[in-house]
């Protein structure tokens, strides 16, 4: 049965965006302006300048926002940045605490619809995360754009459906603040949002996924920052896979959650840039196979798997071009600083 998007009409409350930007003085500017158009006069901006060295904190205040800034070189990292925002509005608190990376675009509407799942669902709700290739790329990045398109929504889609907590993807995630005192952010892992998580679901709460709100943000336009940004994802997942699984479906068994075994499961899957490479990988096996053994059917079984992923990911592009260019504006695709 095709989704259908969701009015969630409960009026939120006060909300905190929270920004965590390190050195991000090339983005921050065009991320602030795609929010600061969407609030309403009780929202708060807070940008966190975390170890900056360049003009972030200053762009920030010019344009109007709440700055914090935190320089310690020992504790780096995002999630030492958000908990030190939290820890801030422990002294004013709010309804509900969104977080966004200082490199996104909050789409049009997006903010809104965002508080308002959250409101409405009196859980932690996350948006629709979209990656795109900036223009320039080389052609293998829309493949990483394809991956992640399955990675960030037809798979949270699943999930959420299946009544699962979908994963947290980085960007565009909102909880209610009462309830996010029950969680430590303050920690360095690489993967801090995942972890964060797995976290909410072994509390017996449920992230509830919201595709009809929409952060979008660029991919690595060089191949050396895309392979240091893919390397971390990879590592931080079957780090927490490791860690964090045995935990899950121990509860969910003690529990009989539904919601815990599926999330348990969802997260057993390997990175999908492990299972790309899997798959060339079995695809090449076959086809040295097959002209070993001048067997054709061999070579043919091989080559599914490398064809279905070309052609998935060129109809994606295909798609996806003529949505990108009205929605997002080409100044908005730069190299991160």
């Amino acid at each position: 049965m095709p989704y259908k998007a969701k009015r969630h009409s409960k009026k939120a409350g006060s909300c905190a965006i929270i920004i965590p930007a390190h050195n991000e003085e090339i983005t921050l500017g065009a991320t602030l302006a795609s929010i600061k158009e969407q609030i309403s006069p009780d929202d708060r901006i807070i940008v966190i300048a975390d170890n900056c060295t360049d003009s972030t904190a200053a762009i920030a205040t010019r344009m109007g926002v709440e700055v914090l800034e935190r320089f310690d070189s020992e504790k780096r990292g995002k999630g030492y940045a958000l908990a030190y925002a939290i820890n801030h509005l422990q002294n004013s608190p709010v309804d509900i605490v969104m977080f966004v990376d200082a490199d996104c675009r909050a789409e049009p509407g997006s903010i809104a619809t965002l508080k308002s799942a959250c409101a409405t669902y009196e859980n932690p709700v996350q948006s629709r995360y979209q990656f795109y290739a900036p223009h320039g790329a080389p052609p293998a990045r829309t493949i990483s754009e394809f991956a992640l398109y399955i990675k960030n929504h037809v798979r949270l889609l699943g999930l959420h459906r299946l009544g699962g907590s979908v994963p947290i993807t980085g960007s565009g995630f909102a909880m209610p603040f009462g309830l996010l005192r029950h969680f430590d952010l303050n920690t360095g892992n690489i993967v801090e949002d995942m972890k964060l998580g797995v976290d909410i679901a072994l509390h017996g709460n449920r992230v509830m996924y919201v595709p009809e709100a929409q952060i979008s943000t660029s991919l690595p336009l060089s191949n050396a920052d895309a392979h240091k940004q893919r390397t971390r994802w990879e590592h931080g997942h079957i780090t927490t896979i490791l860690r964090y699984c045995p935990k899950l479906l121990a509860a969910a068994i003690r529990r009989f959650s539904k919601t815990q075994l599926l999330t348990a499961l969802d997260l057993t899957v390997p990175p999908i840039f492990v299972l790309l490479t899997i798959g060339i990988t079995i695809g090449g096996i076959g086809l040295g196979l097959g002209y070993a053994l001048s067997d054709e059917r061999l070579a043919y079984v091989a080559l599914t798997p490398i064809i279905l992923i070309l052609a998935g990911s060129r109809c994606y592009q295909l798609a996806g071009e003529n949505r990108k260019s009205a929605s997002t504006p080409r100044y908005f695709y730069l190299r991160r600083g």
